[in-house]
């Protein structure tokens, strides 16, 4: 490689850093700063899967979408749920290992909440991994290949307290599965 072609992929590097150590201080004070709306959790979750558009379009990520025919309403800011999904996603594709890496949605209605199982044909988490997944900065062993700091999962979580949400790791017998629930709009 060229010294130039190293600095520039050294440059993307701490752009991508800078970025995420924007984004949870960002979310830090963006979350406490809007006000829970009622949002339509399809359409996040649609927003979020066409930010990936041209890695569908390559062959490299498809979407599986289960539950998603009627609009869902939700008690969160579409925007900052649309993150939610986009982090979701993009863990999916960069961790999977894969061809094409198969992303399944399913929307679960429950007596005050709505869980959303997102699960993926990856390698699943490390089990030393499950207790600190969501934590700051956390990345296993296995994340050395993958740019990264560790933060989006962190972000995520966050999101998604703020609207009295939560977000669990899955029991998949394949892949990785994470369950996020939000209160009904």
């Amino acid at each position: 490689k060229t010294y130039f072609e190293i600095l520039t992929k050294e440059i993307q590097r701490l752009s991508h850093l800078l970025d995420d150590l924007l984004d949870i201080r960002q979310s830090t004070r963006i979350v406490r700063a809007i006000p829970n709306t009622v949002s339509d959790i399809r359409s996040a979750i649609l927003a979020a899967q066409a930010s990936f558009q041209v890695a569908v379009d390559q062959g490299k990520l498809a979407f599986e979408n289960k539950n998603l025919d009627t609009q869902i309403s939700v008690r969160a800011n579409e925007e900052r749920l649309t993150q939610v999904f986009i982090n979701l996603f993009s863990n999916s594709l960069k961790y999977a290992g894969q061809d094409i890496t198969c992303v399944s949605i399913r929307l679960e209605r429950k007596k005050d909440k709505i869980a959303v199982h997102v699960l993926d044909n990856g390698p699943g988490f490390p089990e030393d991994m499950e207790d600190n997944l969501f934590d700051a900065y956390a990345r296993s062993s296995k994340a050395k290949d993958h740019p990264g700091t560790g933060l989006g999962l962190s972000i995520t979580r966050q999101i998604l307290l703020s609207v009295g949400g939560d977000i669990q790791v899955g029991k998949a017998q394949e892949g990785a599965e994470i369950i996020i629930s939000l209160p009904k709009g």
